[in-house]
């Protein structure tokens, strides 16, 4: 038994030898000899041993989110509510850029990641430093 996962369609597989047409889960019964609920209960076991939780991730996002709202909404000068950043459009685009620059591994103080959090509004523009360096006390 091979199967292939249906073009255009995230959740349907085809089985190749005979045709039909089998759910995302139905697959994972027949490919894994599991359900998708053993496999969800597995993954969340795991999350807890490491210490992570959705809701982490979830929430960092949102406060990327709503830092860009604000800053946005400052430099247009209108409401935070106001900026849209969902569909494709030049605020979502430029979102988007801003959550890969993030993730960026370049530190540097004129890297992508200082210039994304000067965008957020957590960096000032005239820091020297690299981004996760304080400045000293001197």
């Amino acid at each position: 038994m091979a199967y292939e996962k249906l073009p255009g369609s995230a959740r349907r597989y085809v089985d190749t030898s005979t045709g039909e047409t089998i759910s995302r889960r139905e697959h994972l019964k027949r490919t894994q000899n599991t359900s998708f609920e053993k496999i969800r209960e597995a993954n969340i076991a795991k999350d807890i041993r490491s210490g992570f939780t959705p809701t982490n991730r979830q929430s960092r996002y949102n406060k990327v989110v709503s830092d860009y709202k604000k800053s946005e909404a400052e430099r247009l000068g209108i409401k935070p509510k106001d900026v849209k950043v969902r569909g494709n459009n030049e605020s979502s685009n430029q979102l988007k850029q801003i959550v890969k620059d993030l993730k960026s591994k370049d530190v540097s103080a004129e890297g992508k990641k200082a210039k994304a959090l000067v965008t957020l509004g957590r960096r000032k523009e005239e820091w020297s430093y690299a981004v996760g360096e304080s400045p000293s006390k001197e």
